[in-house]
């Protein structure tokens, strides 16, 4: 499969790679049987990449466990919700976390949506959107059809490569819809400057980023009326 995908696209394998190597290695940490089937149809050293280590591959695992309790959280209570993964990547979330009834909204790029179209086709209620996630057209769509069906937007290792005036016009926007919830992960200042550092040694420096958060009740402040916290957790020291 032939791949033309622009900087911020090709970052997709970073956390794949971190899933396998957890379900290799420490599966009780996370155990993915999609991401380890999937494996041998990357393309030749997409995984090698010399300067992760075992703590950025953890670090990556880490993140999808955490995502992925807060999205049994919603299921539980929504067991026939809708969840959109906004910059799905090659993200294999529903083959984790899926409850049987949701439906499940992969978006992304075109470029990527059609490298995934071809890895990972389309599952029982899930639908792909190609698009931005910041081009509200697709909003506009989906969100008369969704009506008041509770939906849980999923932004695992998105928002980093976007400033902070896009990110908060982002959570306005989603306001299209009357009954919606957001997970994302973000890194502080401080952590932000690691992160670059990190990327850089990966010689992925060309995809720039930007975002961090060092509070995210203040961030949802920024954000205006209607929206707000409900639970803002460390992602890594519990494990």
């Amino acid at each position: 499969m032939k791949m033309e995908m622009n900087e911020v696209s090709k970052t997709l394998f970073v956390p794949m790679g971190g899933r396998i190597y957890a379900s290799e290695h420490f599966p009780r940490l996370l155990c993915d049987p999609k991401a380890l089937e999937l494996k041998k149809h990357f393309p030749e050293g997409a995984l090698q990449d010399k300067e992760q280590s075992q703590y950025t591959y953890l670090a990556s695992a880490s993140r999808c466990r955490n995502i992925d309790e807060r999205i049994r959280e919603f299921l539980k209570k929504y067991p026939e919700g809708a969840l959109v993964e906004l910059g799905c990547g090659l993200e294999t979330t529903y083959f984790r976390t899926d409850n049987g009834r949701a439906h499940w909204y992969e978006l992304d790029l075109p470029e990527v949506i059609s490298y995934r179209r071809d890895l990972i086709p389309l599952q029982n209620r899930m639908h792909f959107i190609e698009a931005s996630a910041f081009d509200t057209a697709w909003m506009e769509e989906l969100a008369p059809a969704l009506k008041d069906q509770p939906v849980l937007f999923l932004a695992s290792g998105v928002f980093q490569y976007f400033e902070e005036n896009m990110v908060i016009q982002l959570f306005r926007d989603l306001q299209r819809f009357s009954h919606a919830f957001i997970v994302f992960d973000a890194v502080s200042k401080l952590g932000m400057k690691g992160t670059r550092r990190y990327m850089k040694q990966l010689g992925k420096d060309a995809a720039a980023m930007y975002f961090y958060c060092d509070d995210a009740a203040e961030l949802a402040k920024k954000a205006g009326k209607g929206i707000s916290v409900t639970c803002s957790k460390d992602f890594l020291p519990r494990y």
